[in-house]
Order: structure tokens, then C-alpha cells, then sequence
């Protein structure tokens, strides 16, 4: 759901299906239904040479699909999201003001679910019990983190199949279990087309969604307006710092087809920007100086575990502050005395680190172990999931090469 804020043009369902000797046409109902039950996105790029009929199950969804398009085009989208996710102040001003200028997560999903009321038939939902499900479930997906995610498992708890109509050949009749276990599919279908083309869609076009460096993982939604003069705004500060200059057209014709660039972006703070680069398209050279980059902030990592003092005062989250509070404690006890916290932030640390004094930091620490062997294991981890069935991960490990010991 990250970054976003491009506006309703490259939204799903304004989007062209390509053809052939017509050319590129809006979609219709049975466009829709290819794209939800049968080839996805990739539909819409028209690949396919010959179209095949659709099956009567999902020839008799044409019409709520048709009209589903029909409502999306007259919905006001712009309308409802200035009343229910109205801007605060008139989009100017200096940094510190903009950066307070966020949507609140209750108004974005209000503006959501105004917006599915008025262009989701209910017929498709079948019952106002599977949309008030639904809904709830979106408000769930909204407020989860960076890394959090929805499985369809979650998406489908508690939906009644035999309320959606739409999803029978024949409404009278038994219902053998192979054809309700089918009917749940394409339900799942419908829900997770809905949440990850509809609504995902729509919020990534109405707002610019990125983390933020005081809230951790949480996220923050900004009107697409206010994020533009916020990322200009940390463009001029930053180039205005001399770190970058902005190059002429004539200087990037120029250039090199070999030469590796970044992209930038920026991640609100509590009083600023922090710039963020990721390097695309880089070299050989390059990706070898990540790796080793890589492989000695795991070292360091094993250097700290083994000594913490290399440390110092510093505390890494809530497990380690407890750690030093409990080891005051039974001193505390005996002779109460008062107790001073500082928290302390260098300002603009990752504009004004001075490398030299940083490489000789990082060389005192290594120097105790400069002949020292240390064992890099990279393998992928393989669980059964009790919620999402089979996953994996891929596992860096570091340590000592005398102390290592095969994962169990």
C-alpha cells in the first residue's frame, strides 16, 4: 500500500483494455469478469488472439459487473473525499506545518467504505451481513503496518456463500459440496479483487502513503496535494545543502547507458525529511561493494552481541531499557534518590556524519579482531503456518566460525 498519491488516471477500472484494429476501448461488464475471475490484470493488455465465450455462471454476472462500471464512472470521487477528508489549511506554509497536514486512518476509511456503498451493487455482496464484514475487514487492512499483511483466510471469515445469489447456476436445487466449495472460490476471488484492485487502488490514487520515522512501522496518508509541496519543499533543503546539484539536460544525454542511478524519496520526520536513495541498475562494482557492505554490518553485529560495552549507554527498544532499569532497581530500593532521563538526538546526523571519524570508529572495533574467522550462512527457513498454510524466508547468520552451529 506504500507511496502512491498519482491520482484517479491510473486507477484499474479507468484503465483501457488495448485491442487490435479498434484500438484501445473503456472496459464493460465482461471485461470486468475476465479480469476478476480468469486472467487478471494481464487482460487488459489484450494478448489473448482469440476471446473464448464465457461460461453461463459467468455470462449471468455480466449485468451487476456492467453495472458496477456504470456506477464507478458517475460516482464524485473528488467530491466525497473533500467532504469526508477535507484539507486543513489551504496546502502552504513551511515543512513543520505540512507535516501535520495527515489524514486521520478513521477519515480514510470512511471515504472508502461512502465509496464502495455507491459502487458495489448489493446484490454482489448478497446480504448486508457479508458487506458489513468486508468493510470491517478493510478497516483491519488500513490500519495495519509496514510489513503486516491480510490472508484470504482472514478476508472470507464469517461470509455467507449462499447469500450471493450471482454465484449459482440455478437458484433452486441442491448445493452438493464440490459446487459450494466452488462458489467460495470465486467469492474469495471477488473479495480479494476488491480489496487489493478497488480498494488498494483508490487509496494509493487519492493519497501518498509512506511510513514515518517517528511512528515506526504506522502509516501515514497524506493528501496527494500536500505531499507535492512537501517533496519540493525537501528538494530545494536538500539540494540548497550542496550534497546534489541539479544536472542540465544537456549533462544527462551525456551520461553514459552504464551509469547507475538512484531513486530518492523521502521519509517524514517529526521536524523534517529524511532523504532515502535506492540504487537502480547498478554494476557489477556496485553490487559487490553491497555485499561486502553487507557482510561487515553483520559483523559488527556479532562484535556487539559478544561485547556489549562497545555499546556503551545505548539502548536498542523497550526489551534492553527494561534490562537497565532492572539492574538500578535493588539499588533504588535501598537508597531512593532521584532519577534523570535524557533522551538525546543529533541533529541532521545522516547529512553531517564525518566518514573519516566514522571509519576510525569502526576500525578500533574491528582491530581486536582482525585475525579472527567469522562464518556467513545464508539459507531459507520452511514453516507450516496454522493461518496461511506453507511460507518461507530466506535467513543471514553470522558468528563466529569455532561457535557456529547448524540451525535446528
Amino acid at each position: 500500500m506504500l507511496y502512491g498519491g498519482r491520482g484517479m488516471r491510473s486507477f484499474l477500472l479507468n484503465r483501457k483494455r488495448k485491442g487490435g484494429d479498434e484500438g484501445p476501448r473503456r472496459l464493460q461488464g465482461r471485461d470486468l469478469v475476465r479480469l476478476v475471475f480468469f486472467e487478471g490484470v494481464a487482460y487488459l493488455n489484450g494478448t489473448e488472439r482469440k476471446t473464448k465465450r464465457l461460461p453461463r455462471r459467468f455470462f449471468n454476472m455480466v449485468p451487476w459487473f456492467s453495472q458496477l462500471l456504470r456506477r464507478h464512472r458517475s460516482c464524485p470521487y473528488s467530491k466525497i473525499l473533500q467532504r469526508v477528508c477535507p484539507r486543513v489549511g489551504d496546502g502552504e506554509g513551511d515543512s513543520a506545518t505540512l507535516l501535520s497536514q495527515h489524514t486521520a486512518l478513521h477519515r480514510v476509511y470512511l471515504f472508502v467504505r461512502e465509496c464502495l456503498s455507491m459502487v458495489v451493487p448489493l446484490e454482489l455482496w448478497g446480504s448486508d451481513h457479508n458487506r458489513l464484514n468486508f468493510l470491517s475487514r478493510v478497516r483491519n487492512f488500513l490500519s495495519m503496518g509496514k510489513f503486516e499483511r491480510i490472508s484470504l483466510a482472514e478476508l472470507m471469515w464469517k461470509m455467507k456463500v449462499n447469500d450471493c445469489d450471482w454465484l449459482k447456476i440455478s437458484k433452486t436445487g441442491r448445493c452438493p459440496p464440490s459446487e459450494l466449495s466452488y462458489r467460495t472460490r470465486l467469492l474469495g476471488q471477488l473479495l480479494a479483487w476488491l480489496l487489493d484492485g478497488y480498494v488498494l487502488g483508490l487509496v494509493r490514487a487519492m493519497f501518498y502513503v509512506t511510513e514515518s520515522m517517528g511512528q515506526k512501522n504506522a502509516l501515514r496518508f497524506y493528501r496527494y496535494q500536500v505531499w507535492a509541496k512537501l517533496q519540493e519543499l525537501a528538494f530545494r533543503g536538500h539540494l540548497s545543502k550542496g550534497q546534489m546539484s541539479e544536472l542540465t539536460l544537456a549533462q544527462v544525454m551525456s551520461l553514459p547507458k552504464t551509469t547507475v542511478t538512484s531513486r530518492l524519496r523521502f521519509i517524514p520526520k517529526t521536524d523534517g525529511m529524511r532523504p532515502i536513495t535506492r540504487v537502480i541498475g547498478a554494476d557489477a562494482k556496485t553490487r559487490l561493494f553491497q555485499a561486502r557492505v553487507r557482510d561487515l554490518l553483520d559483523v559488527l553485529r556479532v562484535c556487539v552481541r559478544s561485547s556489549p560495552s562497545l555499546l556503551g549507554s545505548t539502548v536498542w527498544g523497550t526489551t534492553d531499557i527494561h534490562r537497565v532499569l532492572s539492574s538500578i532497581t535493588p539499588a533504588q530500593k535501598d537508597k531512593p534518590r532521584p532519577l534523570y532521563f535524557v533522551k538525546v538526538d543529533v541533529s541532521g546526523a545522516y547529512d553531517s556524519l564525518p566518514h573519516t571519524q566514522l571509519l576510525e570508529v569502526i576500525g578500533q572495533v574491528l582491530s581486536h579482531v582482525q585475525e579472527e574467522l567469522f562464518s556467513v550462512r545464508r539459507y531459507a527457513k520452511v514453516w507450516a503456518d496454522n493461518h496461511e498454510g506453507l511460507k518461507k524466508t530466506f535467513v543471514r547468520q553470522t558468528s563466529w566460525k569455532t561457535l557456529w552451529r547448524p540451525p535446528t
